[in-house]
């Protein structure tokens, strides 16, 4: 079974690198930039939370940004956020964060990236243990979707608040923030991952309600 199990990873990763040889040959015979753009989120797709997804993510910015396509221009940004995140590298994390903050102040827009990269400062704020700097940036990241209405910044805000209360051990405020984001969810039909977003909120809220004996709210 093992051995089955190692030959077919095998087999996987030498087709994905087949495929990203072959999107390589073809970026390279693209004269017009912005066709580039589909085989470069299929290379990123190929090179998920490896090292070789963030040139390819930085080119999609060099060549959206000239093109006004702005909305591409946001998620490379907090793909790269993400990255970051992942790979524990904060300063990199703050520095493309705030490049997508300032984009997206200077248009007065607030894309779903920016509370998605947001999020994640939080949450690097909040495991390393700087509990204040994790709820000014929840707050702020609140208060900014409260003001753009954005159902999803506020489910992200919501989420981040409920962890840290639960950490500073405020667990009544900590059940009633993740209710807040349960409630939420059901008008955001096109949320990522909504599934798994539900049930990590309904956890996180069962681990506070038991500590607080607020089993009515959670049931």
């Amino acid at each position: 079974m093992w051995i089955l199990f190692a030959v077919s990873a095998s087999a996987q990763n030498a087709v994905s690198k087949f495929r990203a040889d072959s999107i390589r040959q073809s970026l390279s015979c693209i004269q017009k930039p912005q066709d580039k753009i589909p085989l470069l989120k299929e290379l990123i797709g190929l090179y998920w939370q490896l090292p070789e997804e963030v040139p390819a993510l930085k080119e999609i910015i060099d060549i959206a940004m000239p093109l006004d396509s702005i909305g591409i221009v946001y998620d490379a940004m907090a793909g790269l956020s993400r990255y970051y995140y992942n790979v524990e590298n904060r300063d990199s994390l703050l520095y493309w964060v705030g490049q997508l903050d300032s984009l997206a102040s200077n248009r007065h827009e607030s894309p779903r990236g920016l509370f998605l990269s947001g999020s994640l400062v939080c949450q690097d704020y909040l495991w390393s243990g700087n509990y204040e700097l994790a709820m000014d940036r929840a707050v702020r990241y609140m208060d900014l979707a409260r003001d753009s209405k954005s159902d999803y910044g506020l489910l992200r805000a919501y989420r981040d608040l409920g962890l840290i209360y639960q950490r500073i051990r405020r667990d009544s405020d900590a059940v009633v923030s993740f209710q807040e984001g349960l409630d939420l969810l059901k008008d955001i039909k096109d949320a990522p991952d909504i599934m798994d977003t539900k049930i990590r909120l309904t956890s996180y809220q069962l681990e506070s309600s038991v500590r607080t004996k607020q089993y009515t709210l959670t049931e």
